[in-house]
């Protein structure tokens, strides 16, 4: 098998078959930094106007990314209100001036709305299996190497690739879905172990 026939086989290979049966088995010996020998890769397929588009995309650390915007997390307004005894015993509470969070505050709501929007920008930023290039062909972002990883200047690429809210739902949710398979097989495993 002549070298670029085997590098092709070898990324067609790389990529996770959604199902039980795995098609083969490995014996790891030794880990090593930089080698993420447990991150599941797939694809996604984009339908934009009556062409197909397949992205290829890779499990994340989602709670990385909840850990990178915590600063960013918006908490409801808190307003003091005044509870009936009849009413807090129902809750078993007791009645008189309580605090509690008004999360059906408009300004909160949006601010809970940007919030996530940004989350699962970051998560399609970390889950596709894709560089990012800005206007004059200058990689901003290549999910292969931490030294080349712009994150605001990807985020505001992938803000301006005119996704739709479909195709943006489409793609978060595949690589959620990928990496909640990621982990189901990790557990399945740990638990045959």
């Amino acid at each position: 098998m002549e070298e670029n026939d085997r590098e092709n086989s070898e990324e067609q290979q790389e990529y996770a078959v959604f199902g039980s049966e795995a098609p083969i088995e490995e014996v790891i010996t030794s880990l090593m930094e930089g080698n993420p020998v447990f991150r599941c890769r797939g694809i996604v397929r984009i339908k934009v106007g009556e062409k197909v588009f397949q992205l290829p995309i890779r499990s994340v650390d989602v709670e990385e990314s909840i850990r990178l915007l915590a600063h960013k997390r918006p908490n409801p307004p808190v307003e003091r209100v005044f509870v009936r005894p009849d009413e807090a015993k129902k809750s078993g509470q007791r009645g008189g001036w309580v605090t509690v969070a008004n999360e059906a505050s408009p300004a909160y709501i949006e601010a809970q709305r940007t919030y996530t929007t940004e989350l699962n920008y970051l998560i399609m930023l970390k889950g596709l299996d894709v560089s990012l290039k800005d206007s004059s062909g200058i990689a901003v972002w290549d999910p292969n190497n931490e030294s080349c990883q712009d994150k605001e200047a990807s985020l505001r690429i992938l803000r301006s690739l005119g996704l739709t809210s479909w195709q943006f739902t489409d793609i978060v949710e595949a690589i959620q879905n990928l990496t909640n398979f990621a982990e189901e097989e990790l557990e399945k495993n740990s638990a045959r172990g």
